[in-house]
This record gives structure tokens, C-alpha cells and sequence, in this order.
């Protein structure tokens, strides 16, 4: 029995490895998985900081879509007031209040799901600020994300 089950694992064919292609659009990067005949891409942006000569992640940005609706999700680290959850401004325009959506063990991330209008306005805006509180400080942090390359790296979302 144990051998006729390895000679049947020996016969499957080998998995293919996903074709991971990256591609710099000025601040953004467009990642696409192919893989079984389909192809997903999202738009990335990361913001740093550096501590004596490491840089930590401290804001992931990722647009993507799922079905027919496009995500946005903004990944912190630990450390994050979830009650007081985040809010996004495009350049002068009104801001967006929007909650945590989860915690793992690398940060915390809040989701919004980007309208045709939202996600337009991101395309044509030249920056995004993201507002939130670490825990137990009651001043709000911003991060500014550059929207410079956005349309060219979201072109396939």
C-alpha cells in the first residue's frame, strides 16, 4: 500500500511555482501572481522609517481587488488604538473614516472598499493622508502617501 501511494505521488505532475512579476510605477509598485491560467495584480506602496541603519516598515498600502469591488488596505504595526480607527484625506478634499478590519501578529489593517469615485479621485490626486492614534496617545499621527504612479501601477486592478 505505502509504495503504490509514493509511486502514485511520483506519477502527479510537479505544481508550477507562480510567475511573480514587479513592476516600479514612481512611488508604487505593481505586483501580479500568475498562476493556473489567472492573473491577479496589486498596487503597493510602502512607507519607512529608519532606526540607526535598518528601515521599519511602518505603513503598507495595497490596492486590489477582489470579485468586482477594488480594496484599499493600510497595514500599521502593533501598537494602534483600533477603537479610534483611521481616517484618509486626498489632497484638500473630505476626509474618510474608516475602521481596523484585523490584527495579526505583523500589524493591524484597516480596508476600504474603493467606489469607482474614490478610486478616480485617488488616480488624480497627488497625495493621500492617513490619520490614526497609537494607543493610549491622544494625538493623531499622519503619514502622507504619494499618489504618483498610482495610475499606471493600478492599471491591471
Amino acid at each position: 500500500m505505502r509504495i503504490l501511494l509514493i509511486s502514485m505521488l511520483l506519477a502527479l505532475p510537479a505544481l508550477a511555482e507562480p510567475e511573480v512579476s514587479e513592476t516600479r510605477h514612481k512611488d508604487w509598485v505593481e505586483v501580479c501572481v500568475s498562476e493556473n491560467d489567472q492573473r491577479r495584480c496589486e498596487a503597493i506602496q510602502v512607507l519607512s522609517i529608519t532606526q540607526g541603519e535598518q528601515a521599519q516598515p511602518i505603513l503598507r498600502a495595497t490596492m486590489s481587488r477582489v470579485n468586482d469591488e477594488r480594496f484599499i488596505e493600510f497595514a500599521l504595526p502593533l501598537g494602534m488604538d483600533l477603537r479610534s480607527g483611521l481616517v484618509m484625506q486626498i489632497d484638500q478634499g473630505e476626509e474618510r473614516q474608516f475602521g481596523y478590519s484585523t490584527c495579526v501578529p505583523q500589524g493591524c489593517a484597516g480596508v476600504m472598499v474603493l467606489s469607482d469615485e474614490l478610486f478616480n479621485a485617488l488616480k488624480a490626486g497627488s497625495t493621500a493622508k492617513l490619520g490614526f492614534r497609537a494607543f493610549g496617545n491622544p494625538q493623531v499621527q499622519v503619514l502622507e502617501l504619494s499618489l504618483s504612479g498610482l495610475t499606471a501601477a493600478s492599471k491591471n486592478i
